[in-house]
């Protein structure tokens, strides 16, 4: 019986060790997680906050920037009179939806970005096709504080609103918050001092700051986890005794999460050195090309089909001349 008994357990133990593998492959795929993570699009930086990814080239994420991207009223006109009517009123008529909806017009702020965002509806509003829309506040209030303070020099808009519309919810961060507790607070939430109800939202004349999410599609818009973006990035490094040419140049000598034609940079030498006539680094690598334009010059341009790190090449050494010596008073020179 003893024999038997060992023998049943390790069959038992090998069967719950093959029945735990499936379940740890998943968990290695779980550590690919992009929920909460630092991401970039288009040279700015995102807090990813909903993550219905499948892999790096399928299903959505949601993006909240890290800080505000603007400051606006939530609407306009007399506030007072939104009791007459209500209907005309909230966010699906609001001054801060008319800013979002032109970022993402054809000549618009997010004009690059809106050809991978997701269309959303928002039932809450009764808007369809939003793609940069603002957070509601059940949604805020589902995030980590430590995400929605990321930006604490600001509060910032929530799209909830009162019953006539004329307040709305809102983002107290930290820094601002003069011994207040920083979080969501809710326009729909009250307190009772002297007898009297207060409400937690902020008159909707008033300027505060704005965040808008989008939704990005994988499919369009696929995940680079090296580079931490999506789409592609581009890194360009000076070789020795060379430097970017202005500070545009400097600035874009790293473009994340980008695609097409990127800004042109040139790098140039410092005094005493030139550029190699020849070498390997001057090639096009995924549609950026590194040409030598100069004796002194290099210029970076193109349009980005796949992420690059490019390499300028060491500068050369100009050799020393020997100095002329002008003899008094016959005017001849010699070397």
């Amino acid at each position: 019986m003893k024999r038997k008994t060992k023998a049943l357990s390790w069959l038992l133990s090998l069967a719950l060790v093959l029945s735990l593998m499936p379940t740890m492959g998943l968990t290695a795929h779980a550590d690919s997680n992009l929920l909460y993570k630092k991401v970039w699009f288009f040279n700015r930086e995102y807090t990813v906050i909903e993550d219905h990814s499948n892999g790096n080239n399928s299903g959505y994420v949601t993006l909240l920037p890290t800080s505000n991207l603007a400051y606006s009223p939530f609407d306009g006109g007399d506030v007072t009179n939104y009791v007459l009517h209500p209907e005309q009123h909230g966010y699906a008529h609001s001054v801060v939806k008319s800013l979002l909806d032109s970022w993402v017009q054809p000549g618009g702020r997010f004009e690059r970005e809106a050809a991978y965002m997701r269309s959303v509806n928002l039932t809450d509003e009764g808007v369809t096709g939003a793609k940069l829309y603002l957070l509601s506040t059940p949604e805020a209030k589902a995030l980590p504080l430590s995400v929605i303070d990321e930006d604490s020099n600001w509060t910032w808009w929530l799209r909830t609103t009162d019953t006539y519309h004329q307040m709305a919810s809102f983002v107290f961060p930290g820094s601002t918050a003069s011994g207040e507790a920083a979080g969501v607070f809710d326009v729909n939430d009250s307190y009772v001092s002297n007898g009297k109800t207060y409400y937690y939202g902020v008159w909707v004349d008033t300027e505060q700051g704005v965040r808008p999410v989008f939704q990005i599609d994988l499919s369009k818009a696929p995940y680079d986890p090296e580079h931490q973006a999506f789409l592609y990035t581009v890194t360009m490094t000076a070789g020795a005794h060379s430097s970017p040419d202005s500070p545009d140049s400097q600035k874009n000598t790293i473009q994340r999460g980008i695609r097409g034609t990127i800004p042109t940079v040139k790098f140039t030498t410092g005094s005493g050195f030139v550029f190699p006539e020849t070498s390997d680094l001057y090639k096009t690598v995924n549609g950026i090309t590194v040409a030598r334009t100069g004796d002194r010059e290099v210029t970076v341009s193109g349009s980005l089909t796949g992420s690059v790190d490019i390499q300028i090449p060491d500068t050369l050494a100009l050799p020393a001349t020997a100095p002329t010596i002008t003899e008094q008073p016959t005017g001849h020179t010699r070397t």
